[in-house]
């Protein structure tokens, strides 16, 4: 199996290309435009038979512990709608677009890698602002918040190409004080539970 492993930033996954120097390994960028069009061109010219994306994120629910890695399910674009008499609607509740709504990763082999599953949002804007976070939180229903799942789930959706996304909690979604962060024990998790999955799949 050609899996490759996809991630925003060279240091989320340092540890992995440390014990797995010969795996196919994308560093794409942070944000859905740069992952698109890195994912896409790679695939284009590279035969992949599975994706693993892998980093950190944020997570709305503080009954995840900083450092849990998590599956995702369902991921959205939250920034893709219509703000309209003080409400958030989704592009499909306006008739606009319906083509980012169902980015759902439907593989039932999914509860298998041993992991808690939850539904994510992605965002383009990075804010502390109380209001916007329960709104795009209650419009979703999510759990983790990154700036790349969704941009994975529908790139591989479109193309029919197995996927997984791994997320591990950093920070808790509106905290912009870094010293709450644990960034480090985030990425020594993520890595611990990325080279497991990619040992079981190979």
């Amino acid at each position: 199996m050609q899996i490759l492993i996809l991630a925003a930033t060279e240091k989320e996954v340092a540890p992995f290309r440390q014990a797995m120097p010969d795996a196919n390994i994308l560093i794409a960028g942070v944000g859905t435009a740069s992952t698109i069009y890195q994912l896409m061109k790679f695939i284009q010219t590279n035969e992949i038979s599975y994706v693993i994306q892998a980093g950190l994120g944020g997570s709305f629910a503080q009954n995840l512990k900083l450092g849990d890695v998590v599956a995702i399910r369902k991921d959205a674009f939250a920034q893709s709608g219509v703000w309209e008499e003080n409400q958030l609607f989704t592009l499909k509740e306006k008739g606009i677009d319906e083509s980012f709504m169902s980015l759902e990763n439907e593989n039932p082999g999914l509860k298998d890698f041993g992991l808690p599953i939850a539904d994510a949002v992605t965002v383009d804007l990075i804010h502390d602002q109380t209001v916007l976070k329960a709104l795009i939180e209650n419009k979703h229903q999510a759990t983790v918040e990154s700036m790349e799942g969704a941009a994975l789930h529908f790139v591989c959706l479109q193309e029919g190409i197995p996927f997984l996304q791994l997320r591990a909690i950093s920070n808790y979604v509106g905290d912009r004080n870094k010293s709450n962060w644990k960034i480090d024990t985030a990425i020594v998790h993520l890595n611990k539970e990325l080279l497991r999955i990619y040992s079981q799949l190979t």
